[in-house]
């Protein structure tokens, strides 16, 4: 982490489809509270902590389970086990999704699925309480969530639209209706002859356009 974040180590808790890289992200000012996540747990009514769904995922790449290891034990020390388990990539997007028909009141398994690249707009919008990523989120502040959405839509101008962004945001921040760990899959190495080689916000791709050798 510190070698691809640097010494800040990338941004603490992720509650939207955003990262550190893209302009329009607000970071979260709170930061790991082991005390605060066992009092918030006992106050739930799990004194003794709290088993979550299993989390299933496929080996898209070597590292996922090495990943997903880290990411247990991150939450293991408050009292939150994760259980993980690996699923064959053969047949692993019909396991998880099976009979997704909301209004039958089945849904998509706990699940690790890839996010590409996305504007910021698309990105925000996978928050809605339609999708699986969202955790099918409810309420007057999901409702409030999406009328803001509707609003940055009609807006032209960059600026109006990454405020209303910062809006939509703070409003996941509150409410936390997702953890989403975000990372990258790849590194930049380059000659320093080339300049303007970035990676893209979502720290998934490259972007070419700008690129020029010195």
């Amino acid at each position: 982490m510190r070698v691809v974040y640097g010494k800040s180590a990338g941004c603490v808790g992720n509650d939207s489809h955003l990262v550190a890289a893209d302009p329009n992200f607000v970071p979260r000012a709170a930061r790991r509270d082991v005390a605060r996540a066992k009092r918030l747990l006992t106050e739930a009514g799990h004194p003794n902590g709290i088993t979550l769904p299993t989390l299933y995922y496929a080996p898209q790449w070597p590292e996922m389970a090495r990943y997903f290891q880290v990411l247990q034990q991150t939450v293991k020390e408050a009292g939150i086990t994760l259980p993980i388990e690996e699923r064959p990539s053969d047949g692993y997007q019909s396991f998880r999704q099976g009979d997704a028909d909301v209004g039958k009141g089945n849904f998509h398994k706990f699940a690790y699925t890839a996010v590409g690249p996305r504007n910021a707009g698309i990105s925000l919008f996978r928050m809605r309480n339609a999708n699986n990523e969202s955790g099918y989120w409810s309420g007057p502040q999901a409702d409030e969530y999406m009328k803001l959405y509707d609003q940055a839509m009609l807006i032209r101008d960059a600026g109006q639209r990454k405020g209303i962004y910062a809006k939509m945001q703070a409003i996941l921040q509150e409410e936390v209706p997702a953890l989403l760990p975000a990372g990258r899959n790849n590194l930049l190495v380059k000659r320093p002859s080339v300049r303007g080689l970035e990676n893209h916000p979502q720290h998934w791709s490259i972007r070419w356009d700008g690129v020029w050798k010195a």
